[in-house]
């Protein structure tokens, strides 16, 4: 905490465009200290001016400036991001703007069961079980949906918001919008009004502002989005924190002896939560028709995602840890053999029908011996890292400005786990970005956009990560069965520990030409700045 800080009057007052497009004229300003954690180490910006504006709210919002001297272009980095097989072409999890489709009809259904087989085939399902996976499938017909419609909201815990005792309610003032979007806007609320998603209700205290954003390439496509930071601002959120899905893939024993997988996608899975009726009004949004109050779960508030998680949890308790883990929407489902799949996907489905939660046959999976969940391929053997972003990541020329090796460290960083001896041979690449950033976030915004050299070592080192991160390594599981091999390494500079299995081991061989396999890998650069590249 800084001990004393000074509000300055600024002699011209500043046009402060935020990130919808309104603007706000601010007067004063503030310099301060700011310290902001990334996935490459803690980032300190000293006497930093910023704005002043106009509000109660207690948020410190990053401009342009700001993040370009962290090296984030936010509109490059979304064009190159749009293209780019790092991020995998799916559809959005929850389409806030797009038209709800009403649930299938029973022809579209049986189409889409029939993908759903074949797709199981193609990953392996022995043929002498198909038919039995199929009649599975087609027992419960009442669970499969492509899209929100009115069926009644799933048989959990309403969510009930607690906002603070003083909390005052806030109702934003009704917005102009373009013709194209104040249409996409009455077309979009009716759907909802119609599916019993939304009711209308001008009577509410609360409205928060709609918000169309644009879709990336399109000139007349639009995602609406609630703008939910006043009532934020002022919830007090349910105890705990989401699980991180690296975390849950940590879990080594959830996975041990299990063959065949299978993953699940809840369809738009916010919507099927109910919201309770206490809660509802103050989510309320206003549009040039009037206010709507949801009467499910919206996406945006506090407590929405980690809800959601918990309740889905709740459900699923006869099958987690040892046959399904759960990540937000995505639910993960294993088991040794084929046989016992199939009973694990039974006790699944039935606990979903019960629940009257909807599935997606479209995103779901029903049969793999290998599954990409959260980013991760996961299979009997270990897990490793998607190869389609390992190799989009291998593949990426020498940074050009310091920018781009910053944006090179944060994204190797997140295969560290796989990748040994990784913070020795980034530790000159991070040197150099942290060097050159201290300098240019104090001095110039702008400096680390502009183009510069590499010395043989940076460049040695840049060849050398890249080629660790095309080798990235299997993580695998641990066999009670195998040798486990310990290796520590310290010095002033930091530490290491590499944790290996040996399956057959042969004592005529020296350690160094057993055949190990990785099982954990834990490292820690640079003492001094207590920089955490790969633990």
């Amino acid at each position: 905490m800084q001990p004393t800080l000074e509000v300055l009057k600024l002699p011209v007052a500043v046009e402060a465009v935020m990130a919808n497009g309104q603007t706000q004229m601010c007067d004063e300003e503030v310099l301060l200290d700011l310290e902001l954690a990334t996935v490459a180490g803690s980032v300190v910006l000293r006497s930093v001016p910023c704005l002043v504006l106009a509000g109660d709210g207690d948020e410190v919002l990053l401009g342009r400036e700001v993040l370009k001297g962290l090296g984030i272009d936010v509109e490059r980095q979304l064009s190159q991001l749009a293209g780019s097989p790092l991020l995998e072409n799916e559809v959005d999890e929850f389409p806030v703007g797009d038209e709800i489709p009403l649930p299938l009809g029973a022809t579209e259904t049986e189409n889409s069961l029939d993908q759903l087989i074949e797709r199981a085939v193609t990953n392996g399902l022995p043929v002498d079980q198909v038919g039995a996976l199929r009649e599975l499938a087609a027992a419960f017909p009442d669970i499969w949906r492509d899209g929100v419609g009115p069926d009644p909201p799933a048989d959990v815990e309403p969510l009930r918001v607690t906002v603070q005792p003083d909390a005052v309610p806030y109702r934003s003032q009704p917005r102009k919008y373009a013709p194209l979007q104040a249409q996409i806007i009455r077309d979009y609320v009716k759907s909802l009004v119609d599916n019993g998603l939304v009711e209308p209700n001008n009577a509410s205290r609360w409205a928060c502002a709609v918000v169309p954003v644009r879709k990336p390439g399109t000139r007349d496509k639009f995602r609406l989005t609630i703008d939910y930071r006043p009532i934020n601002n002022v919830t007090i959120p349910i105890a705990g924190g989401m699980p991180s899905a690296a975390s849950l893939l940590d879990a080594f024993e959830n996975f041990k002896n299990k063959k065949v997988f299978g993953r699940v996608d809840f369809t738009r899975g916010f919507w099927q939560m109910p919201l309770h009726e206490d809660s509802r009004a103050m989510f309320s949004f206003i549009t040039p028709e009037g206010v709507f109050t949801p009467t499910r779960v919206p996406q945006g508030g506090m407590d929405s995602a980690l809800h959601f998680q918990n309740q889905v949890q709740a459900k699923l308790v006869p099958l987690i840890p040892h046959s399904a883990i759960v990540w937000v929407d995505d639910v993960l489902l294993f088991a040794p053999t084929v046989e016992e799949f199939l009973k694990t996907l039974r006790t699944f489905f039935e606990i979903v029908h019960k629940a009257r939660f909807k599935l997606n046959m479209a995103k779901s999976s029903l049969f793999e011996l290998e599954i990409l969940w959260c980013g991760r391929l996961i299979s009997g053997e270990g897990v490793r890292h998607d190869p389609t972003r390992v190799n989009a990541l291998a593949n990426l020329p020498l940074p050009v400005t310091v920018a781009d090796l910053q944006y090179f460290v944060c994204a190797t960083n997140w295969l560290h786990d796989s990748l040994p001896d990784y913070a020795r041979m980034i530790a000159p690449l991070q040197d150099r970005s942290w060097r050159k950033s201290r300098i240019s976030l104090r001095w110039n915004w702008n400096a680390l956009n502009v183009a510069t050299t590499w010395s043989a070592k940076e460049r040695a080192a840049y060849d050398a990560v890249v080629a660790l991160v095309a080798d990235s390594a299997l993580m695998t599981f641990p066999d009670a069965n195998a040798e486990l091999l310990l290796f520590t390494d310290a010095s002033a500079a930091g530490y290491g520990i590499i944790v290996t299995q040996v399956r057959d081991w042969d004592a005529a061989l020296p350690v160094d030409r057993q055949h190990h396999e990785l099982v954990i890998f834990k490292a820690c650069h640079d003492l001094e700045y207590g920089m955490w590249l790969t633990f």
